[in-house]
């Protein structure tokens, strides 16, 4: 059978290609990707398998054109919405992707500046770092939260934050405030400095635990001290350090690798890529084979990717370390013309490599959720062979009626391409010609609106209608097909509890219940059910609300009335005496009633006319 992304369906199907239900609800980057596997945007999101579904939902044409053009979804989970933040602004920098038109300058993020170099060094807020000099540190989202939490840092460890450091007789006012130690006035002891600058290092590198502490506690102190504003002060500061510690760098002895991290049964590896201390690409590897030992996943997997990319980084670590990590070393290194060493992943990276198993976890939970589509996939292709059709059909359309004792009667159509739902196609009838109990031409009503439809837009037919039915349905769906003069789309129906396939050829074909086929038709034809009924119901509910807006019909009332008279076209033929009789309403409710159904038919006339 064809793989999907090899299929050339109209643009707008793209968007059911991309099943929002197969992405992981955390937070991360999502990138959309095209045929050619091309970036074309990369966004980021608290929840990604929301951001995603309103992409496809969206009716803004930027939106359209982006889903018309997307095949894939490509998701990063990350440990925070910063950390998804700065990695969205750097793979946007590094693909520049045509749908982002924002992050692919120069603009950065902030940047704290420690200045080492220096005697004294000062701590500054930078934008870029093409030319400084001394250790940086970020980037950082969220410039406000920084400045908060960078007024509490000077004063906890009270280093200059003057770009230039002149003599001066007198302490400045950032001193008095305790915020440095006045170096400039050469009263400050450099030890003590040295000491100052060394824990706000420290603390700039992720080590934030007991700073939040301490933080912790003086604010508890001050709430129990009734001193709100002091208490309010620390809860400021303490989210401030929260927001920016979650864009801290990645907490590892080295700043350069790849980690590949295989799962249990050794069907899949995810590759994560950290350069400069933070993640700056990820990637799921599904092998074709399971069921073996990690260090032969492994191995597989570093033979056939780095055998074929270029730019890899001096060290690769490894979930499961296998026998010829050594040799393969070698030969890396030879190629490379410079070391690269592959080794076992140990606890100084356990960070890091908590974040690739939670990728990769996502990753398999992805899969599995994939996994009725490999049934949907052997369905197709027994369908093609059971009804002799040319090819797999892979868009099938299904129909289904539904009504109360004949009355209110509608219809609906659902569509499967590739054997999963497209609901973005889903279509509901409210059936206009048919009266009573009468299935068969409803379905021809649906089936020649649905063609109509094909034939005014140019659009392609489905490779199989499915109605919910016998030989009446089918035969109805036939004729209302040759009525428009068209010799497709073939026509099968499916009676329920026997299970009976109904064709065109006047076959009857009875399919084993676990027939992959059978499946999946009956998946089309339960969710057409599901449709039509779900449809009744909200016209129901809306037709209940109507009622009780007479005063004297509550709920109750409301009930009984549409038990006895399914549809407001019967309810509005009835007399004041028998809605009171069948319905047990007080004949003054009943005459209210129907006075509010002829007004209300009369309003609808006048628009009419109109």
């Amino acid at each position: 059978m064809r793989d999907s992304k090899s299929v050339i369906y109209p643009p707008s199907l793209y968007r059911s290609m991309i099943d929002p239900r197969e992405l992981p609800t955390g937070t991360g980057v999502y990138i959309f990707r095209d045929e050619g596997g091309r970036p074309l945007y990369v966004g980021k999101a608290r929840n990604i398998r929301n951001r995603v579904s309103q992409h496809l939902k969206s009716s803004d044409m930027k939106e359209r054109r982006l889903c018309s053009r997307a095949s894939s979804v490509e998701c990063i989970l990350t440990r925070g919405e910063m950390e998804a933040a700065l990695l969205e602004e750097r793979l946007i920098k590094e693909m520049t992707p045509p749908f982002n038109v924002e992050l692919k300058d120069d603009k950065s993020y902030p940047y704290l500046l420690l200045t080492t170099h220096q005697r004294f060094p000062g701590l500054f807020l930078v934008r870029g770092f093409k030319g400084r000099r001394g250790k940086l540190f970020g980037p950082y989202s969220g410039v406000k939260d920084l400045r908060v939490a960078l007024r509490y840092l000077r004063a906890l460890f009270p280093v200059r934050n003057c770009w230039v450091l002149r003599r001066r007789n007198k302490p400045c006012m950032e001193a008095h405030l305790g915020r440095c130690t006045a170096p400039c006035t050469g009263k400050a002891d450099e030890e003590e400095y040295s000491k100052n600058v060394k824990d706000l290092e420290r603390f700039l590198s992720g080590d934030t635990a007991g700073v939040l502490k301490e933080l912790r506690e003086k604010m508890r102190r001050a709430s129990e001290e009734e001193k709100f504003e002091l208490a309010a002060y620390y809860r400021d500061v303490i989210r401030g350090i929260e927001r920016i510690s979650e864009g801290a760098s990645i907490t590892a002895p080295v700043k350069d690798f790849d980690l590949v991290e295989a799962s249990e049964g050794g069907e899949a590896v995810y590759l994560l890529k950290v350069r400069g201390g933070r993640v700056a690409g990820a990637e799921p590897f599904f092998l074709n084979r399971e069921g073996v030992e990690g260090c032969l996943a492994v191995e597989t997997f570093l033979e056939e990717y780095y055998s074929r990319v270029s730019g890899m980084p001096p060290l690769i670590l490894v979930s499961h370390l296998p026998e010829g990590a050594e040799e393969l070393g070698r030969s890396l290194s030879a190629m490379l013309k410079r070391e690269v060493r592959i080794k076992s992943v140990d606890k100084r990276f356990r960070e890091v490599r908590a974040l690739a198993m939670r990728n990769l976890r996502a990753a398999l939970e992805a899969r599995e959720r994939r996994l009725p589509s490999r049934v949907a996939e052997r369905g197709l292709k027994e369908l093609m062979e059971v009804l002799s059709l040319p090819s797999p059909p892979l868009r099938i359309e299904g129909v289904d009626i539904s009504h109360i004792r004949g009355l209110d009667t509608v219809g609906s159509l659902v569509v499967f391409l590739d054997g999963r739902p497209a609901r973005s196609f889903y279509r509901r009838y409210l059936i206009k010609e048919s009266r009573g109990i009468n299935d068969p031409a409803a379905v021809e009503e649906v089936v020649r609106r649905r063609l109509e439809r094909v034939v005014r837009e140019g659009e392609g037919p489905p490779d199989l209608l499915l109605v919910d039915g016998g030989i009446g349905q089918l035969t109805a769906a036939v004729r209302a097909r040759e009525s428009m003069g068209l010799k497709g789309p073939p026509v099968v129906a499916l009676a329920k509890r026997e299970e009976i396939i109904y064709t065109e050829r006047g076959e009857k074909l009875l399919l084993p219940r676990s027939s992959p086929g059978l499946l999946l038709l009956e998946a089309v034809r339960d969710e057409a059910h599901r449709f039509a009924v779900s449809h009744l119901r909200r016209r129901r509910g809306k037709l209940k609300s109507l009622l009780q807006e007479v005063k004297g019909i509550g709920e109750v009332r409301a009930k009984r009335l549409l038990e006895e008279f399914p549809s407001l076209a019967e309810l509005g033929e009835a007399s004041v005496e028998e809605i009171s009789i069948r319905a047990a309403l007080p004949r003054e409710v009943a005459s209210r009633l129907k006075t509010y159904l002829e007004d209300l038919e009369g309003r609808r006339g006048d628009s009419g006319s109109k």
